[in-house]
This record gives structure tokens, C-alpha cells and sequence, in this order.
């Protein structure tokens, strides 16, 4: 991971720890449940290999990541609001 997105860092960048949680959750994780999903029934070895992108950490309340954090969970959630009120 490079060092500007080490989430330890104080002085990590918003917008970079902003956007790493959103492909997180809008790639790995949906990515990660179907192939639990895919392992648990064939009995298969897929999800190592399809671990592309590193869990972020948990982030200090109130700090830059935090609120990174907090930012990518509304636009999480504005998206999923848009797409109910289509279907």
C-alpha cells in the first residue's frame, strides 16, 4: 500500500482515504460475498485470489479518515436510496 494511504498517518489525504472507502465497499465487499458464497457451496479456494483490495482500518473519531469514512458511508447511502426508488 503506498505510504500516502497508510491510514495511520495524521497527515493521511481525505479525498485519497475517501475514495479507498468507497471502492472497498462498492467492489471488494460485494466481490468477497460471492465468493464466500461460491467457496461455501464448491468447496473452492477463490477468495484469496480475489482479495484486491485491503479492508481500511479503523479510523481515530474525528479525525481526517474519520470523516472520510463518515462522507463515503453518505454517498453509500444516497446511492442505494436512488436505486430503491427506481426498481
Amino acid at each position: 500500500m503506498p505510504e500516502s494511504m497508510d491510514r495511520s498517518q495524521p497527515d493521511s489525504n481525505v479525498f485519497i482515504d475517501c475514495t479507498q472507502q468507497l471502492l472497498y465497499s462498492a467492489v471488494q465487499k460485494p466481490v468477497s460475498g460471492v465468493t464466500q458464497l461460491i467457496d461455501g457451496v464448491t468447496g473452492s479456494h477463490l477468495k484469496p485470489a480475489t482479495d484486491w483490495l485491503k479492508e481500511p482500518g479503523q479510523a481515530k473519531f474525528g479525525s481526517g479518515q474519520w470523516h472520510a469514512e463518515q462522507v463515503a458511508s453518505g454517498f453509500k447511502l444516497i446511492r442505494s436510496n436512488d436505486r430503491c426508488k427506481y426498481t
